[in-house]
């Protein structure tokens, strides 16, 4: 059975070698785990090992964004304290994390808004016969494009409204491949289609998707 002063060196060069890599993330994680089997208490030759290589990574940590930012004195070491340590350093690090999900949930959100209102104003343009500059904000929309699979459809449909039928082919191609209504977008489609004169494309495409 390996012996918890073993497993906490184990845990603390794997924290050196993230460190090293610039994870501090990592890092941080492999050092929280080191402390949570040196709190429970290690002895033998290998104790003093892990209080010097434990020593080691909180120097390194102490000169990091996400440490300093929140101990602009460092975080002290000395012998004994690795209960307080482990509790301190595993709320630093659900702290980080819980930050990073609500960057990536804001993140998330304002690709979403921008997404809806680059789509809605091409629409606008489009009403209004502007249809180049419709165009640039549906490429901008695209570009904010990761799941919204509807969105090609409504382009496409957005397009037909105004009698732009190779235009919304060009989208809908794009919708018959990702949307879930992979039967209306056909449809949308094969209209485009026979409104810009490809009747044989139309009637080809009605076979393979199986809408007559």
């Amino acid at each position: 059975m390996e012996s918890g002063g073993k497993q906490a060196k184990e845990h603390l060069a794997r924290a050196k070698a993230y460190f090293q890599r610039h994870d501090v993330m990592r890092a941080l994680e492999a050092v929280v785990n080191a402390l949570q089997v040196m709190q429970k208490g290690i002895s033998g030759p290998d104790k003093m090992a892990a209080d010097a290589a434990l020593r080691e990574m909180i120097g390194l940590l102490n000169r990091t964004e996400e440490i300093s930012t929140r101990f602009p004195k460092g975080v002290p070491f000395k012998p004994g304290i690795e209960r307080q340590l482990y509790t301190l350093f595993n709320q630093v690090l659900q702290s980080i994390r819980m930050a990073q999900e609500h960057e990536s949930y804001t993140q998330t959100l304002e690709r979403k808004q921008k997404l809806d209102r680059v789509l809605n104003y091409g629409c606008k343009l489009l009403e209004a016969g502007k249809v180049q500059d419709a165009e640039g904000a549906f490429q901008e929309a695209i570009e904010c494009y990761v799941d919204e699979h509807s969105m090609f459809r409504m382009m496409g449909e957005a397009c037909l409204a105004v009698k732009q039928p190779r235009m919304a082919a060009k989208y809908l191609k794009q919708a018959v491949k990702v949307d879930k209504d992979k039967e209306r977008s056909g449809r949308l489609l094969v209209r485009a289609l026979e409104e810009s004169g490809n009747i044989p494309a139309a009637r080809k495409l009605e076979a393979e998707l199986k809408l007559s």
